[in-house]
């Protein structure tokens, strides 16, 4: 892969995000959603050219939505790709989809990426807040190549400090050993399962971080999880959470998509 150009193509996204911290009010943090497209070598090991696109974000308290559907010259005649990330507020978690379809010589990937924040209302001071990620769905992957992939990732965590959410949002998601990630690249069924924990003090607030990501490589290859990555707390940890509404800088918005793409860096 040109990694030059896919890290000034992040760097082009996060610098204009410097200063930008308007505070604002809701009860969930943000949905993003992100493509990635572009001729590969054979047998799809690894990617020729690479171009990024971001998905629109829409939405207010209550509600976050963003979904992409691509095919065809839009995306570089690579294959077809849907994915929506859409935060619903309340106790939910945030509901991920996302699908890919390549053909002969092209790459085409995409990613749904969620956060939702909480409030600890009971329990007492060091517990243990839990929650079980589920990804199942398909991979066809006739080349049985490393470019065709369904992978999640999701992880529990506390900021401190609101102002300084994306930077710590940005290190945990790359280098915080306590995210789950669950990935399939052979053909046929996904069904993966994991645990996320974080140990927390009653009025403490935090976020749960969402990433699906949906890989084709080559003629003939899908990947599918079109209604099939969840995250659901556990029952003692629901009856002690509620929702948060934490002033976040408005950047956070603009971040998500950037991080998208440093999730599927991570994982190539």
């Amino acid at each position: 892969m040109k990694t030059k150009r896919l890290i000034q193509t992040i760097l082009c996204v996060l610098v204009p995000l410097q200063g930008a911290t308007a505070a604002i009010d809701l009860d969930q943090t943000g949905a993003s959603t992100s493509t990635l497209y572009g001729d590969c070598l054979a047998p799809c090991n690894d990617t020729d050219t690479l171009s990024v696109e971001f998905g629109p974000t829409t939405g207010s308290t209550g509600i976050l939505m963003s979904t992409q559907t691509v095919s065809g010259a839009a995306i570089g005649n690579s294959g077809s790709l849907f994915a929506n990330a859409t935060i619903l507020g309340g106790l939910n978690t945030p509901q991920l989809t996302a699908q890919a379809m390549s053909v002969d010589g092209k790459y085409a990937g995409i990613s749904a990426t969620g956060i939702q924040g909480y409030t600890v209302t009971g329990g007492g001071n060091g517990q243990l807040i839990s929650a079980t990620v589920t990804l199942t769905g398909t991979v066809t992957n006739p080349l049985a190549n490393n470019l065709t992939e369904l992978s999640a990732a999701a992880v529990l965590m506390k900021v401190a400090d609101p102002t300084d959410f994306m930077a710590a949002f940005a290190s945990l998601y790359l280098l915080s050993p306590d995210a789950l990630n669950l990935s399939q690249s052979a053909s046929g069924a996904v069904n993966l399962m994991g645990t996320i924990d974080l140990t927390v003090d009653e009025g403490e607030q935090f976020y749960l971080v969402g990433f699906l990501s949906a890989n084709a490589g080559g003629a003939g290859a899908i990947a599918d999880s079109t209604s099939t990555f969840s995250v659901a707390f556990d029952a003692g940890s629901a009856a002690v959470i509620a929702p948060a509404a934490v002033p976040l800088p408005g950047a956070v918005f603009l971040l998500l998509p950037a991080l998208g793409v440093l999730g599927w860096c991570r994982r190539r």
